[in-house]
């Protein structure tokens, strides 16, 4: 069974996705922040397979934190999707970014 970690600040919105992902047949764990996502990888024998993370994140963002991701060998390779309720976000560079809510290419 597929494992996936979210990481999403507002409870309400990490139990509806856990929600969903345990009906769709996922094996799925929700952390509140950084901290304790990166105590469950460090504690953890199995990694997941998917990361879901909110960029917006109280503490640590969670830019910051995919960055700590690559930097570590074991973590590295685990597939991120980033999610945000903001549709433009400013990177740390001071470049805006445009999110987009849909697959549809960006115009």
């Amino acid at each position: 069974m597929p494992r996936v970690f979210i990481i999403e600040d507002d409870e309400d919105i990490r139990e509806l996705v856990l929600y969903a992902l345990s009906s769709a047949g996922f094996s799925a764990e929700g952390f509140e922040n950084g901290r304790d996502f990166f105590g469950a990888l460090e504690s953890e024998a199995c990694i997941p397979d998917l990361v879901l993370l909110d960029i917006m994140l109280p503490g640590e963002d969670g830019l910051t934190i995919l960055k700590r991701m690559r930097e570590h060998k074991r973590w590295s390779e685990i597939p991120a999707i980033m999610l945000t309720a903001a549709r433009w976000i400013k990177s740390r560079d001071s470049i805006w970014v445009r999110m987009t809510t849909s697959p549809s290419p960006l115009a």
